[in-house]
Formats: structure tokens, C-alpha cells, sequence
């Protein structure tokens, strides 16, 4: 090795030397400034800028674990809220759950899974949507059942209304439903409707009281009910057991 070529190696090494010294002091100068820094908000700012440019890294199993006990805890408050709605179902009920394959006029065919207490279905079983009652089991076989809505003419059970006046909602042609009950009772315009299914203790809404006979020279008088608007296509109905 010439001496030119010592000379330069030097040269380069001391190049290195001085570099490291001078990022060492820069380094150091940094750390004991930090305290003003964060003081006056500048590490903050950077902090801010660099999230936004390189956004934190969210794992997709996380995201979905949220969404899971999201869609669970609005679960539980619509299960409280059909509690307390509909009042007098037992803890204890089975619901079942099926959905509509075809409806011609005022009977709708459901289906569903068979389980162990679908043989529990029986004529005579409420079929709801909501908190709101469609209809009752007309026929039933191991997976199907027909149902008849509460505006089939042969449609008839026992209601009363939310002040207590006991009755009989009697299904009739054109798709209305009357609330036939004794005369001098109580029963205004906007009252709630229930019907009652008094052998399970169980009591569902059906609709508002819209128009109430005048007609006293029966023993009874008759109020048309308007019937919570309901769409059951591509939507799970529910048939307690």
C-alpha cells in the first residue's frame, strides 16, 4: 500500500469519526430537549402526522369480535324490548324460528328445522314477527306448517285491550279485522290490541283500535282494528312453544 493510499484510508476514517460524533451530539441535544418539546406540543404533531401517513395496523379477527358482541348486545336489548312489549311471555318459552315459503291470499306456509320440540306445534300456535302477532297454525307437518293470518275470515281468538277490555278478534274479508266486545265498555280510538292466549298466559299485539260502531241494538259492540304493518317476506318468524 502506497502512502497516497494510507493517506486517503485516514482521511476517511476520521471522515467516519467526526459523522458518529456529530449524530452522538445531535442525539443527545434531542433527548434533552424533549421535555420543551412535548411541553410545546411539537412531539404531539409528529406523533399525529406519522399515525395519519403509516395508520396503525387493526387486526381483522379484533374487528369482527367487536361486531360479534355488537350484534349480541342489540340481541339482548330487542329480546328486552319484546319482553316488555308483549308482557306475559314466560322466561322459559321455546321460539321457533321459520320463515315464509309462499302465501296465497290469507295463508302463509312456513318452514323450518326440525328439533326436538317442533312436535310441540300444534293448530292453534301463534306465529309472530316482532313483537306483533301474524297469525296462528292452521295445519302442521314435521318441517311446514300453514298459517292463517289474522285477516282470514275463519280467523277468531280472544283480545283485549290495553286498558283491559276483554273481547274476541273476529278476521273478515278484504283484509279487516274486527274487535268485537261488550257493549258499554270503554273503547277509544288508539288503544293497543292484544290477543290472548289465556292457557300459556301468553299475550301478543295486533293492532290500534281505529273506529267504534255506534250500533246499540246488540249486545255487543264492534271496533275496526288497523293492524301493525308488517312485510314477512325474507324475514324469521317466531312460533313460541
Amino acid at each position: 500500500m502506497t502512502e497516497e493510499q494510507k493517506r486517503r484510508k485516514m482521511y476517511a476514517l476520521v471522515r467516519i469519526g467526526i459523522a458518529l460524533g456529530v449524530l452522538g451530539v445531535c442525539i443527545l441535544v434531542i433527548l434533552s430537549l424533549r421535555p420543551l418539546f412535548e411541553s410545546n406540543g411539537v412531539i404531539p404533531i409528529l406523533s399525529s402526522w406519522y399515525n395519519r401517513l403509516y395508520p396503525p395496523h387493526i387486526s381483522s379477527t379484533c374487528t369482527r369480535c367487536d361486531a360479534m358482541k355488537e350484534r349480541i348486545r342489540q340481541l339482548e336489548e330487542d329480546n328486552k324490548q319484546l319482553r316488555r312489549e308483549l308482557g306475559t311471555i314466560p322466561e322459559k318459552s321455546d321460539m321457533l324460528p321459520a320463515w315464509v315459503i309462499w302465501i296465497q291470499g290469507s295463508h302463509y306456509t312456513l318452514a323450518f328445522e326440525r328439533t326436538e320440540k317442533s312436535s310441540l306445534i300444534k293448530k292453534g300456535t301463534p306465529v309472530i314477527i316482532g313483537s306483533v302477532l301474524l297469525g296462528t297454525v292452521l295445519r302442521s307437518s314435521p318441517t311446514m306448517v300453514i298459517m292463517q293470518s289474522v285477516h282470514d275470515s275463519h280467523y277468531r281468538s280472544e283480545a283485549k285491550t290495553e286498558a283491559g277490555v276483554q273481547g274476541e278478534l273476529i278476521g273478515d274479508f278484504g283484509q279487516e279485522l274486527t274487535f268485537r266486545f261488550p257493549i258499554g265498555s270503554k273503547v277509544v280510538t288508539n288503544q293497543r290490541v292484544y290477543a290472548v292466549f289465556p292457557e300459556r298466559g301468553w299475550q301478543f299485539l295486533v293492532g290500534t283500535i281505529q273506529e267504534v260502531s255506534n250500533d246499540r241494538s246488540k249486545p255487543f259492540q264492534d271496533a275496526q282494528v288497523d293492524t301493525v304493518p308488517y312485510n314477512p317476506n325474507n324475514k324469521l318468524l317466531f312460533m313460541p312453544l
